[in-house]
């Protein structure tokens, strides 16, 4: 299963761009910040390249700025190239499959949506009473038991 999912900060503008046959596209790159510290007590991060299509590029380019905090979720795509210097060049990337916003900076942006795969689009208060857990479906599941790493089996 190739899924991916991340929640980062835009390190710059995304700048939307159009192919040949004027299919909108977008790349951009997160810096997703790691669990741990480093030894200097900082929180290290990691530059995750991510790309999209369509709709959900026009949105990314609308809406995201840098320095915005941003979700998505997506599967990893990998391609070679051959540099200018002969040699071949590789290059791993995110493609965005669904995405969230979580803030926004600019006061001027409507309300932050939330999109779906293709063209739905839920607004942020609509998504909030989706979200809702009305009863908790595993509330009557069994007893409740506690796990070891010598339990696992891996």
């Amino acid at each position: 299963m190739n899924v991916v999912v991340l929640t980062g900060r835009l390190t710059k503008d995304p700048e939307l761009k159009y192919t040949i046959d004027n299919k909108p596209y977008v790349r951009f790159t997160l810096a997703v910040n790691r669990n741990y510290k480093n030894e200097n007590g900082d929180t290290d991060a990691d530059f995750i390249n991510c790309f999209a299509w369509g709709n959900r590029a026009e949105a990314i380019a609308k809406y995201v700025k840098k320095g915005n905090q941003f979700s998505i979720s997506g599967s990893i795509r990998t391609s070679s190239y051959e540099k200018d210097d002969g040699t071949r060049g590789y290059l791993t990337e995110v493609q965005v499959a669904t995405m969230q916003f979580i803030e926004k900076k600019d006061t001027s942006i409507p309300e932050p949506v939330r999109e779906y795969g293709d063209n739905v689009q839920i607004t942020e208060q609509e998504s909030s009473s989706i979200n809702e857990v009305k009863e908790d479906p595993f509330a009557n599941f069994g007893q409740q038991i506690e796990l070891t790493d010598e339990d696992l089996p891996f």
